[in-house]
């Protein structure tokens, strides 16, 4: 057999070997209790034909339990296209299995383009996801230095290599632009009222002005409110909290806000031991760091330390988490007893008349390693605004075509035929090829 002759019999083979190992994305997912929603949403905006049409994918799906909730808080009026950018930023445009994602992946981080970048709607490098490896356990966060992870990887639903890997994350992922249209802002002083057993923390909030400060921080890599419940508060020795000063108060508040938002899951692999807090300035103070015992993620000021015991509220860009101790920074308490604060920070004498609390604004965070590769630029869009679920709502509601003006429009909902008619169109195009290579193996004989 002559080089041609192997060249085109070698070219058939591949050509059948991918026509018989290309899987129907939808077909796939309907096989896979809990990812329902997601499945009739690429339908719905016919990402899964997009799909079905490439090679060499990964799909990062979300359970109904995660996605529902997120899908009622856009609600009916949200246009199709829009939610099919969400959807194409959870699929890379490489075939990644768990092992080579652990391979490839380290704890800086390792960026990924995902689908949604070649809509030419992702701006800068909106269209990337930062791929981190932290002792083996794989999370993926937006392409901004420094900013934590959003999702962890769960498990693997399905594999065709090298064409289509199928996992599992905990968390939607939603692109740095598309979040600019996101809902209003979180009322935290209602989340933590709620639970009613942070009243000491709210007065706090209220009296100093921190808690109406809050609000400008959930921009940008968004933010982490761990929670002092009452009783954390009531262990403190008398007389501890009435020695501060405004100044003091307030710095003790902003030491319970991280200044990134990070889920519970990212908190206990966060890579870099000192985490900056709202607090914090150029100069690497107000720090504390975390690790995991025996599951739990663990806080440690060097002066005390405090367990997270609950998640209050988990949405992207914020995070409240319950904790069972009041966050002594040293920088205030210097000493092993919270009694003896710094000198340099003792009460500001009182005066005569009160005056107005003012607020400080929140300090810039100390600058975090770069990722890879160290020349990504850090884009300027704010991260996606919080997703709550609205009760009443479907989470497949009617939704609106993409760019229209209208406020509501029929429900779009797919052909039966509409997977038969792309399977087949796909049949027709590889049939063609086969016969195309076959003839021209014929002449060549």
């Amino acid at each position: 057999m002559s080089n041609h002759h192997f060249l085109a019999f070698s070219l058939l083979l591949y050509v059948v070997a991918v026509t018989a190992t290309s899987p129907n994305i939808t077909v796939v997912l309907e096989q896979t209790p809990g990812l329902s929603t997601f499945n009739k949403l690429l339908s719905l905006t016919s990402v899964a034909l997009d799909i079905n049409g490439r090679s060499s994918l990964t799909i990062l799906t979300v359970d109904d339990s995660v996605l529902d909730p997120v899908v009622k808080k856009l609600g009916s009026n949200t246009p199709v296209g829009l939610i099919g950018d969400i959807l194409r930023y959870h699929i890379l445009l490489q075939y990644l299995d768990i092992s080579e994602m652990r391979t490839i992946a380290n704890a800086t981080g390792f960026l990924v383009t995902t689908l949604y970048q070649t809509t030419g709607r992702a701006a800068g490098m909106d269209g990337f996801l930062n791929m981190i490896n932290k002792d083996g356990q794989i999370a993926f966060g937006l392409p901004v230095p420094g900013a934590p992870p959003n999702a962890t990887l769960v498990k693997s639903v399905a594999k065709f290599p090298y064409n289509i890997s199928i996992v599992q994350i905990d968390h939607v992922l939603i692109p740095l632009a598309v979040g600019n249209g996101g809902p209003d802002q979180v009322d935290m002083i209602s989340i933590l009222n709620k639970a009613s057993k942070f009243n000491i923390l709210v007065t706090l909030l209220k009296n100093t002005g921190i808690g109406a400060a809050l609000v400008s921080n959930e921009t940008g890599s968004g933010i982490t409110i761990l929670a002092p419940t009452d009783d954390a508060f009531n262990t403190l020795p008398n007389g501890d909290l009435a020695m501060l000063n405004d100044s003091q108060k307030a710095s003790l508040l902003q030491y319970h806000v991280l200044s990134s938002y990070y889920t519970l899951g990212s908190l206990q692999t966060v890579p870099n031991p000192a985490i900056t807090t709202l607090a914090s300035g150029n100069n690497g103070k107000y720090t504390v760091s975390i690790s995991s015992v025996n599951g739990i993620a663990v806080i440690d000021t060097t002066v005390d330390k405090a367990n997270i015991s609950n998640t209050l509220y988990d949405q992207p860009p914020v995070s409240i988490f319950e904790i069972d101790r009041v966050l002594l920074p040293p920088e205030i308490f210097p000493a092993s007893s919270p009694s003896q604060l710094a000198p340099a920070l003792a009460p500001t004498p009182a005066s005569s008349s009160p005056s107005p609390f003012s607020v400080p604004a929140p300090l810039a965070a100390s600058p975090a390693p770069e990722l890879v590769p160290a020349s990504v630029p850090s884009p300027s869009a704010t991260l996606p605004a919080p997703l709550t679920a609205t009760p009443n709502e479907s989470p497949l509601a009617p939704l609106t075509p993409y760019g229209s003006d209208s406020e509501s429009s029929p429900e779009i909902a797919p052909s039966p035929s509409m997977h038969a008619n792309a399977a087949s169109l796909l049949h027709f195009h590889l049939s063609f090829y086969i016969w195309v290579i076959l003839t021209s193996a014929w002449r060549m004989l």
